[in-house]
């Protein structure tokens, strides 16, 4: 007995010593924002306000979902599946990462609570469920989402997922996602209202809305965020004032509150100049466009009326002035990228107050290869107070100091 004893305090030991080590020696580095895109465009007529960089392929991240919702939107029209549709959990489906709602394999979840789980948490195990209730597979249905996509003229897209979970292929551009949310607009007006949702309840849990401009910006009423490493912070947005209504697509966002605080300078500006000018407001309804001419988003150049010049400069992360040499440890994971998604979706939980850096630690021990997932630039009591804050929901954090003995080095981001 005893030695079975001695034998668990040894084992304990061990652990508590081996994850020490792996916090000692570590390698860490802020995300960057891979490429950053923009584009302002009327939703009725397409005329665009404002380019940067549209045309410029990048990982749409979750983004993928609006065309993961407009063909569940298609099925509606079309009769095929009701909002009460009841849409199974495969076991494919509930083994993917998060975000997810986390519905146990063989349960189910209606259509109607699957479509409000994938645009305020982003689910990532329903979207698949969903998929595989549409088409069979999440590969069959991604072969519609690209034929839809290239119907819809978004022809430097490619889908991979139903979700935007990491691949290296699946690319797509700001006026890809552009024309992708005027569609939605035009052909699903009653089904996009769900995408102003700020809260769905669900089994007694309270799932708050990524889209923290929702009630934040006159009139912004949708339409997604989304994030990984190799994308930095994406979303797709929809506002109307007075009959008219704005398109604006930001990619590339350092963090969420860089990307947010940009959409609202766009928004306000196109608005801005929409009323100086008296332009005649465009009231008819938001119909379906038959033919690619009334799509007038083409990859050729336009005026812009929005230089980026007028707009504040991107800060790169690392640049936070003085930043405190504490941070906030969030998860250990086997991908670079699995650690960042982790704790970006966390730093959405903080109060605004908080503006983190993102950072991924890598061991340095040659038997293991593991990387943890930080919020850094704290100084001890912010520290403590975060973590605080995350354990009271549910989630484990440890809040430490910056060893000396501690290397920066970039993290190598897997898109895999």
């Amino acid at each position: 007995m005893k030695r079975m004893l001695l034998n668990l305090m040894s084992v304990r030991l061990f652990s508590v010593f081996t994850f020490i080590l792996l916090n000692l020696y570590v390698f860490s580095s802020p995300v960057q924002a891979v490429k950053y895109a923009a584009l302002v465009m009327d939703a009725h007529t397409g005329k665009i306000f404002h380019t940067s960089q549209a045309n410029v392929k990048v990982p749409p991240a979750s983004l993928t979902k609006i065309a993961t919702l407009y063909i569940v939107f298609e099925e509606l029209e079309a009769k095929r599946l009701t909002l009460d549709s009841v849409i199974k959990i495969s076991k494919n489906a509930a083994k993917q990462p998060p975000c997810k709602l986390g519905i146990p394999a063989g349960k189910t979840i209606s259509l109607k609570e699957a479509i409000l789980a994938i645009m305020t948490r982003s689910a990532n195990d329903i979207s698949v469920a969903v998929a595989e209730k549409i088409s069979g597979t999440e590969a069959a249905f991604v072969q519609r989402m690209n034929r839809t996509a290239y119907a819809l003229g978004m022809y430097d897209t490619i889908f991979k997922n139903t979700s935007g979970l990491p691949h290296k292929k699946q690319i797509t551009t700001a006026s890809n996602m552009a024309r992708l949310s005027q569609a939605l607009l035009k052909r699903f007006p009653t089904y996009y209202r769900y995408f102003s949702t700020k809260v769905f309840k669900y089994k007694g849990q309270e799932i708050r809305n990524h889209n923290k401009l929702l009630g934040r910006v006159e009139g912004l009423d949708g339409i997604k965020t989304g994030f990984v490493c190799a994308s930095g912070f994406n979303i797709a947005t929809s506002a109307v004032r007075e009959g008219r209504r704005l398109i604006v697509v930001v990619m590339g966002g350092a963090t969420p509150q860089w990307r947010d605080e940009r959409v609202i300078h766009l928004l306000e500006t196109a608005f801005s100049q929409l009323s100086q000018k008296n332009n005649r407001l465009s009231r008819e309804p938001l119909l379906l466009a038959k033919e690619e001419s009334e799509f007038p988003l083409q990859t050729t150049a336009y005026k812009e009326t929005m230089e980026d010049s007028q707009l504040p400069a991107q800060k790169n992360v690392s640049e936070k002035k003085n930043p405190g040499d504490w941070y906030v440890q969030v998860g250990t994971y086997k991908k670079a990228n699995d650690a960042h998604m982790a704790a970006a979706l966390l730093l959405a939980k903080l109060p605004e107050h908080y503006n983190p850096v993102i950072s991924v630690s890598k061991s340095d021990l040659k038997r293991a290869k593991h990387y943890r997932a930080r919020l850094g630039g704290f100084d001890k009591a912010s520290a403590n107070k975060v973590c605080k804050l995350l354990r009271k929901q549910g989630v484990s954090c440890l809040a430490l100091k910056e060893s000396s003995r501690t290397k920066m080095l970039t993290a190598m981001v897997e898109t895999g």
